[in-house]
């Protein structure tokens, strides 16, 4: 597939109208919603939201122009202002009301047709704003085709070979060698399995890094040529050592993939020179928020086809009560679950895949997914961890905020000392040198002034370590809280991304509505088995927690006088 990126052109909303259909006002095509609704419902939703934003459009020209006007123009541009914010908003509120009811009318008008295309399996392409026939290998064979292609390793000369030292593999190497390398490297070099050795976590965060480099095309075309240098002291995270390290099992990255917290990561490292020029941060802000929608959208086809492919055991067990599969997933829980966050993690997985096909089955399942009441619970489930991540996200803004006052302090403090300390130390030499000779009154004075130097260094050294220790305290006090909004982030982004990928297999057109059945049903299973496996997540929290703490680094103390 073709992929010439995004363009270094703004991002714009339209109507979704063509181009050569006419334009509407900037106001309407950029505040009011003119899509086409897919039936009454959304047609309801978009009406409200038209209502809403032409009404408190309206109410804010009312308050702002006046405002404005008696700015620039006094009383005459208040008044001035006051008649034009009238004018806007009694405009902003009919374009909303107008907009909405028509928004409303055309979801009512497309209902039938929603009606039957969805009971010919068809969906509501959010996009294209009309309805197609899915076809999950036919996505994966658009997104993915290249992604997982086999690469012939290095051809050529290479600089440096410790990265493939260290995963036991030849610079020829292929993708697929270097992948199983690293799983049964990881495996043995997992802190968890070694743990006397005091150096088992850096080795393993090595191994991670080495692979990162290695499966990465570029990365390891530069590491090639130029070895570790021309990596530019890049700090590599990678999923596969994430999931080892936090989660226990390298298995969790094929049911929901890279972590978007940890794409954001990367995205970080590699934010746009501030000194650009706006037109540059644009168009590298605009190419960056490109390849994250692009990344998760692999993400979730990758993860559709694991599921499909995993389903498939469930298809093809042949005992009465799909006994052999049941097993098989007990033993796959299990392996999951060598971790307590690993197991807290299962639990997320087992709640969506028990959902979805709940929801699929509908009658099938049980009278509450018949009747849409497991939609409306998982409404309200998506409606609580998005206020757990609120609740956390304030937390952690509040413990980051003291840190930072208590650390202030203490660097003014020390500042304050160390002041001081030199003007005490200043005046002390001053006096000294005053009873000197005139021979020796130069030396004096140097003697001095570098005790002066001497005592104001001690102090701000004295005052830095202070702030440094104050650093450090807040740090391990915080970590609780930290890895507790991190996780509610976790839970949204994989719960979000779980569920899109269920809708592409359970809608997968390129098999028999028989096979989806079966799918929802395995699905079901699968969630249900999962969910048994689960434990909560303050079991979780401690461990891993403590193995945060372990990868903080502290300085060594130093031996005060006396101490051996």
């Amino acid at each position: 597939m073709s992929d010439k990126g995004p363009s270094s052109e703004p991002l714009r909303l339209t109507s979704g109208a063509d181009d050569d259909q006419g334009s509407e006002p900037k106001i309407f095509g950029d505040l009011l919603s003119t899509r086409r609704p897919k039936d009454a419902a959304a047609g309801l939703s978009s009406g409200l939201k038209n209502v809403g934003k032409g009404v408190l459009g309206g109410l804010a020209s009312l308050v702002v122009m006046p405002i404005e006007g008696a700015r620039t123009d006094g009383v005459k541009g208040f008044a001035k202002g006051l008649g034009m914010g009238a004018v806007s908003a009694v405009a902003m509120s009919a374009a909303g009301i107008g907009t909405g009811i028509v928004q409303i009318g055309r979801g009512i008008a497309n209902t039938p047709n929603a009606i039957k295309e969805s009971m010919s399996d068809r969906v509501w392409d959010e996009t294209k704003r009309e309805w197609i026939s899915y076809s999950l290998p036919a996505e994966a064979e658009e997104l993915l085709n290249g992604a997982n292609a086999e690469e012939s390793g290095s051809k050529g000369h290479v600089k440096d070979t410790v990265f493939y030292d260290r995963l036991g593999v030849a610079p020829t190497a292929t993708r697929t060698e270097i992948k199983k390398a690293y799983r049964l490297k990881a495996l043995a070099l997992h802190p968890d399995k070694n743990p006397d050795d005091p150096t088992a976590s850096e080795r393993f965060q090595q191994l991670g890094a080495a692979y990162q480099v290695l499966i990465d095309d570029q990365l390891r075309e530069a590491y090639d040529k130029g070895g570790e240098d021309a990596l530019g002291g890049q700090k590599f995270i990678d999923s596969s050592q994430l999931f080892e390290l936090v989660f226990g099992s390298q298995k969790f990255e094929s049911f929901i993939g890279e972590l978007k917290l940890l794409s954001l990561t990367k995205d970080m490292q590699e934010m746009p020179d501030p000194n650009a020029g706006p037109e540059k941060q644009r168009e590298l802000y605009n190419k960056s928020q490109y390849l994250l929608e692009k990344g998760q959208k692999q993400r979730e086809v990758r993860c559709a086809v694991n599921l499909a492919a995993y389903l498939e055991k469930y298809i093809s067990d042949t005992t009465e009560t799909k006994e052999h599969f049941r097993q098989f997933l007990e033993s796959e829980a299990k392996d999951l679950t060598s971790t307590g966050f690993g197991a807290t993690l299962i639990g997320v997985l087992g709640y969506v895949y028990e959902e979805q096909g709940n929801m699929a089955l509908g009658f099938k399942s049980n009278v509450a997914a018949g009747l849409g009441l497991t939609k409306m619970a998982k409404s309200a489930h998506i409606a609580s961890n998005q206020m757990k991540v609120a609740s956390s996200v304030f937390k952690s803004y509040n413990v980051a905020r003291k840190a930072q006052t208590e650390m202030a302090k203490a660097e003014a403090d020390a500042a304050k000392v160390a002041a001081e300390s030199g003007a005490t130390a200043a005046e002390g030499a001053a006096g000294t040198g005053g009873e000197k000779t005139a021979s020796g009154g130069a030396a004096g004075a140097a003697g001095g002034e570098q005790q002066s130097r001497s005592s104001t260094d001690s102090a701000r050294v004295g005052g830095s370590a202070a702030a440094e220790g104050i650093a450090m305290k807040h740090l391990e006090d915080s970590l609780p809280t930290l890895v507790e909004t991190m996780w509610n982030i976790t839970v949204l982004d994989v719960e979000s991304t779980l569920r899109k990928v269920c809708f592409k297999v359970l809608k997968d057109s390129s098999v028999s509505s028989e096979i989806r059945s079966q799918r929802a049903e395995g699905m079901r299973m699968m969630g249900q088995v999962f969910h048994t496996h689960s434990k909560p997540f303050a079991d979780g929290l401690l461990e891993v927690t403590e193995k945060m703490k372990l990868a903080v680094p502290h300085e060594p103390k130093v031996p005060e006088d006396g101490e051996i």
